[in-house]
């Protein structure tokens, strides 16, 4: 956007054509669409720049966009009726609600990990259950407890200190936030508002963790690096600062082994 390179956008437009493959679930793409606009939006002093590089996503993706688009409008008393839609919406939903806690969206967990299928015993069982395991563990725990805490410290110093660099993807991380937290008072407010008001979305977005979970992850893991950045800048102006950046190197290393470590 800044750069304004005609090589940058060439390569963008190749990484469009390899990344179709993501329209085979479109709400994956909706999520990806509304990255890019946001981040386009807060980059308006190159606004004709932004609108081409939207224009090309859209061109790239039209072969499947405008067909699905009418079908999807023409059709959609034929979608909300469908026996799939009718068996599978509501249960998603409250899935879905299950998770959707501070407890949960903190700890990055969602409905998937205790999702059930037949096993070598010819027997149902969790899918991943060394994993529920694994992050029921105390230690393991306060770990995620900490990392979260890194983030609320990166958000602070984004806004304290109004790094704008970071605004799309903390805007980003507000959306994703609010879409998985529909069951915390206040917060659910968003996504029943929008389920109230949309036509058909919460058809689409009946799963929202698996739509956004990976973009909430995303904005999660750079608040959290500013999170240790701003941590490691406390100790900037101290005497033995070396010691301690290769303490908090060290402890931080330690800390993401042992977190993703099954003992």
């Amino acid at each position: 956007l800044k750069k304004r390179r005609k090589k940058d956008l060439i390569l963008f437009f190749i990484i469009s054509v390899l990344s179709l493959p993501q329209a085979f679930v479109p709400t994956i793409f909706i999520v990806y669409f509304l990255s890019a606009v946001v981040i386009c939006l807060f980059n308006s002093k190159n606004f004709k720049r932004a609108i081409l590089i939207l224009g090309v996503i859209i061109s790239v993706n039209a072969f499947w966009i405008l067909p699905y688009s009418y079908s999807a409008f023409k059709n959609s008393s034929i979608i909300t009726s469908s026996k799939i839609n009718i068996m599978a919406t509501e249960n998603n939903l409250l899935k879905a609600r299950l998770f959707g806690n501070f407890k949960s969206i903190s700890l990055l967990k969602g409905y998937l990990l205790y999702s059930t299928d037949i096993q070598a015993n010819a027997k149902p069982g969790y899918m991943m259950e060394s994993w529920q395991n694994h992050l029921s563990k105390p230690l393991v725990q306060l770990i995620s407890w900490l990392f979260f805490g890194l983030v609320l410290l990166g958000v602070l110093e984004t806004l304290k200190k109004k790094r704008k660099k970071f605004y799309p993807f903390l805007t980003l991380y507000i959306i994703c936030f609010l879409m998985l937290a529909n069951d915390i008072p206040f917060f659910s407010f968003f996504f029943s508002f929008l389920g109230r008001t949309i036509p058909l979305f919460l058809n689409i977005f009946r799963n929202p963790f698996t739509k956004f979970s990976i973009l909430y992850v995303f904005c999660y893991s750079l608040f959290l690096g500013l999170g240790i950045e701003t941590l490691l800048g406390i100790v900037k102006y101290h005497k033995q600062v070396r010691i301690f950046k290769y303490f908090f190197f060290f402890l931080f290393s330690f800390l993401f082994f042992l977190f993703s470590f099954f003992f």
